[in-house]
């Protein structure tokens, strides 16, 4: 079982906080869909007190900030089921298993169309 955030290189994790780090107790999966994954963990706090912790694992997603020549920045307009409304926001898609975060930003890009081909605009790519 891998823990949100297990195993990433991170300066916040060094002796100095540890005085914040929880430790795993149990787990249970609460919904286990074809694209979320909820899941309820019964942690230790650093004073010894139990609590739950409720978290969603996904694939992961990218969201583009796309600004053209002129200086406009590029927005689409999106159903959204839950909010039961058209929203209008920036470009964005899941990751797919394995697949490369520019990967899936180009392509959230062309297949919208929120930068017309052969525009000469071309995606790039920011991560953490």
């Amino acid at each position: 079982m891998s823990l949100p955030g297990a195993g990433k290189e991170n300066s916040m994790n060094s002796s100095e906080s540890s005085h914040l780090i929880e430790t795993l107790v149990s787990s249970e999966d609460i919904l286990k869909g074809n694209f979320l994954h909820v899941r309820r963990d019964t942690v230790r706090l650093p004073d010894g007190t139990p609590t739950a912790r409720e978290y969603v694992i996904h694939p992961g997603a990218v969201m583009i900030v796309a600004q053209l020549d002129d200086g406009k920045l590029v927005l689409e307009r999106q159903f959204r089921y839950p909010m039961g409304a058209v929203m209008i926001e920036f470009p964005a898609g899941k990751l797919d298993a394995g697949e490369a975060s520019l990967t899936c930003a180009s392509a959230s890009c062309w297949k919208k169309p929120a930068i017309p081909r052969g525009s000469g605009q071309e995606p790039a790519c920011c991560t953490r």
